[in-house]
């Protein structure tokens, strides 16, 4: 895979319908189905039990944040924290429920949140193979 790494600036957007939460534990089930669904849509090899477990511990540590339009919609983890950046990672929003607006709404909005908690900056990669990713990232 080619990625492209961005140094993330927040536009701020108005937002479609929904607001950001952190996953909780009732969420896990839904978010172990969601990685692997991001998992296998990227072409990675990473064994199933292990996506899972890793998805079901950042869950439970707070890395998991969800988009709810009455029910979660999109997905996003925080991940590679530094002393003054983070990264964002994971943005899955299923197929059906993709074109409105929610991974926009998800990732932007986390990215606020971790800018206003403390980070100098703030980092996402993208594929350069997934015109979508990288339009919506510019």
């Amino acid at each position: 895979m080619h990625v492209r790494v961005c140094e993330l600036h927040v536009a701020h957007l108005r937002y479609g319908p929904g607001y950001l939460r952190p996953a909780g534990a009732a969420d896990a089930e839904l978010v172990v189905r969601w990685a692997l669904a991001f998992t296998s849509g990227c072409g990675l090899r990473d064994r199933p039990e292990q996506v899972a477990e890793g998805a079901r511990r950042r869950v439970a540590i707070g890395d998991i944040f969800l988009w709810d339009d009455g029910r979660p919609v999109s997905m996003a983890a925080r991940t590679r924290p530094t002393r003054h950046g983070i990264s964002v990672g994971h943005v899955y929003t299923p197929p059906e429920l993709r074109g409105r607006g929610y991974a926009t709404a998800c990732v932007a909005a986390l990215s606020q949140h971790l800018l206003d908690s403390g980070y100098g900056f703030w980092t996402l990669f993208t594929d350069l193979a997934n015109p979508t990713s990288n339009h919506i990232y510019q």
